[in-house]
């Protein structure tokens, strides 16, 4: 089942259109839950919140959050219109091409969904906004976004604007495409008028609803309709439409069976099976990437507002959420029929605000506490149902992850931040957590790892950069570096390296360990810059640090590659008494003259060739090569795993060694028990 699903998931993300609406529905989720707040506030039955009351302008309050409500989620379809159309336009092969910009065509998208709705008789004014027409949104942000493109590919004037730095002269480009899009679909605004539809989204509901009441009508049995109706409410809900609307006129119109009516509805089968259940899901699966904002719509979820998971999750349109999201409310109904059918809950005799929380809300509709433990049973069954299906999709998530981070990780020269693709979404997610959390000092630790002789004595340690995500765990340091070069961020991330180093070489100092060496991970370019080489001279006079203790590792692929003059940074870092080691080295970047007047005295064998030195001849005659042309540089061997890989390094003239094998990587604290331990 969970392959099935991840896969099906998978197709839908290749779809371009699908994960264009899933990311435009998920754009807007920061209107859904203001909205939803404010909606749970204007629902509040409270006397002393509701009533003016001498110096409380309750009733005054209760008008504005109302205005609020309105503005934010009245306009639902135009954000999801819009947010739909520009995601689309970013999945375009048009836009990677950088001709066009992705505000046009949402733009162009926003005037064909004014088009349909606005009303006849002049004026600002539109016949239908709200939850009710972000369907119709959807349908037309898809329509005119694949229009555009259309008439943007087979256009009929072909014009090249000159070169030019002006935006306007490539705007020009898509006049064309935005007038044939706007005129078709002032065609269909013209179809509807000459049917006296004035009201598009209205009469697609009353199209929808005489198909369904001709349905309804062959059900004889009152279980049979309740969960047909539960069903088809679900089913509408899951492809984006507010099947509210739609569904409760096809019930007024079918006839309400005994026993049923739209509270009981609202009570106990979407209470107790509906979005609630979904968001205790997540919170005990603690589905990573959806838990904090899961969290924040809680209190939503508890007052039965849904649509902030609905939509910014999203539910709609996830093929992991199908199957629960229309079955657990469907069981809910079947045992809270069976529950009013057999006398167990006492039948509806008072109308309850539907922002009431399960239990509460049955209790105070019944008079009975019967009828909350029936809402309590549906939510508790409800969230069992739901848990498997986010821990599946939680599980993708992560792979999704991982398959990310190893992308990433694939390249030794990106652009991650500036990828269009969902690698490049994550890359940017993960930098915003990562400057977040360095500003304020937390999830960035560094990690110790001991350098030992030939004779098993430690000579020093290295220490490098380590991210904790809150999600994921720890990153690899190659990866923080890189999106914090990118994202400029490498000042910041500079400054913590060598703070912490610093004040963990003092403190081993008391320890009596006044000998060892630390080598430092560093970004040769960021080291270049004056600013840097005086943040360092000042850290070593702060925190007393003789600079012959200090050792800064540089990348090879860096230092002596094309592009990148090492004298400069090699003369600066003299200067303030910091010597240099070269990491990652191999035969294809030789240059030992150039280390040997540059001051080089260490190089660090890069892993590739250390790591299966034992059954790779290959690799032990590179090593053996380096060792010879090298001297009297002296030779790191790291990655050491295993007492025969040392031994053979040993024997090819490495003189240093690096691994788990002596040690895993620790933090300071364990540092300072290892050594004592020694």
């Amino acid at each position: 089942m969970r392959d099935w699903l991840s896969q099906t998931a998978l197709r839908i993300e290749r779809f371009s259109i699908m994960k264009a609406i899933r990311d435009g529905f998920a754009g807007i989720m920061p209107i859904l839950l203001i909205g939803a707040f404010l909606f749970m506030l204007v629902e509040l039955e409270i006397p002393l919140y509701l009533d003016a009351t001498p110096g409380i302008p309750g009733r005054n309050w209760h008008i504005t959050f109302e205005q609020l409500y309105t503005g934010i989620l009245g306009l639902l379809p135009i954000a999801a219109a819009f947010s739909i159309g520009y995601t689309l336009a970013l999945h375009s092969p048009h836009y990677s091409s950088r001709i066009l910009s992705p505000l046009v065509p949402s733009l162009v998208g926003l005037s064909c969904l004014f088009i349909l709705v606005a009303a006849p008789g002049g004026g600002f004014r539109f016949v239908e906004f709200g939850p009710s027409g972000v369907f119709l949104a959807v349908i037309v942000a898809v329509i005119s976004h694949l229009l555009f493109f259309f008439f943007y590919r087979y256009r009929l004037v072909v014009a090249r604007p000159k070169a030019s730095t002006s935006y306007l002269a490539q705007v020009v480009l898509l006049i064309e495409p935005a007038l044939f899009t706007i005129l078709i679909f002032t065609v269909i605004r013209f179809i509807f008028n000459a049917t006296n539809a004035f009201n598009i989204p209205n009469a697609i509901n009353d199209w929808v609803i005489n198909v369904l009441v001709g349905v309804y009508h062959r059900f004889n049995s009152p279980l049979i309709f309740l969960m047909a109706f539960t069903f088809m409410h679900q089913l509408l809900w899951f492809f984006g439409l507010h099947s509210g609307d739609i569904i409760w006129n096809v019930a007024y119109q079918a006839g309400w069976p005994e026993m049923l009516n739209p509270v009981f509805f609202e009570l106990f089968v979407f209470a107790g099976g509906g979005v609630l259940a979904l968001i205790f899901a997540i919170l005990i699966v603690r589905w990573k990437n959806a838990f904090r904002p899961t969290l924040v719509a809680l209190p939503m979820g508890i007052s039965n507002i849904g649509s902030p998971i609905t939509y910014g999750l999203p539910v709609v349109f996830n093929p992991f959420f199908l199957i629960p999201f229309i079955f657990a409310p469907m069981f809910s109904a079947v045992i809270s029929y069976m529950a009013v059918a057999s006398g167990m809950s006492p039948g509806l005799d008072q109308v309850v605000a539907s922002t009431m929380p399960p239990g509460i809300s049955g209790w105070m509709a019944t008079g009975s506490s019967m009828a909350g433990v029936v809402q309590i049973i549906c939510l508790i069954m409800g969230t069992f149902i739901y848990m498997p299906f986010v821990w599946m999709a939680n599980s993708a998530s992560e792979e999704r992850c991982d398959f990310a981070i190893e992308e990433l990780m694939s390249r030794d020269a990106a652009p991650y931040l500036a990828r269009r693709d969902d690698v490049g979404v994550f890359a940017r997610s993960l930098f915003e957590e990562m400057e977040y959390d360095l500003r304020r000092k937390r999830g960035f630790y560094l990690e110790y790892q001991p350098m030992i002789d030939s004779h098993n004595r430690m000579l020093s340690f290295e220490a490098r950069v380590r991210y904790r995500h809150t999600s994921l765990g720890p990153l690899p340091p190659e990866l923080v570096q890189a999106l914090a070069e990118e994202g400029r961020l490498e000042n910041d991330l500079n400054t913590f390296i060598i703070e912490e180093a610093f004040s963990s070489l003092r403190e081993l100092r008391e320890y009596n360990f006044n000998d060892l060496l630390m080598t430092i991970n560093l970004s040769p370019k960021q080291l270049g810059k004056p600013k840097t080489i005086k943040m360092m001279e000042t850290a070593l006079k702060k925190y007393n640090i003789d600079p012959a203790l200090i050792r800064l590792e540089l990348s090879s692929h860096e230092v002596l590659g094309p592009g990148f003059d090492p004298w400069m940074l090699f003369n600066a870092l003299e200067s303030i008494g910091l010597r240099v080691i070269i990491d990652n080295f191999n035969l294809q970047l030789t240059h030992f003259n150039n280390l040997r007047r540059m001051g080089v005295k260490t190089i660090k064998l890069s892993t590739a060739l250390t790591q299966d030195v034992q059954y790779n001849e290959l690799s032990a005659n590179v090593i053996k090569d380096i060792v010879t042309h090298a001297k009297p540089i002296t030779i790191i061997a790291e990655n050491i795993e295993s007492k025969g890989q040392r031994d053979a390094l040993a024997e090819l003239g490495c003189e240093i060694f690096q691994g788990k094998y002596f040690s895993k990587p620790m933090e300071s604290a364990d540092l300072a028990l290892y050594l004592r331990l020694r």
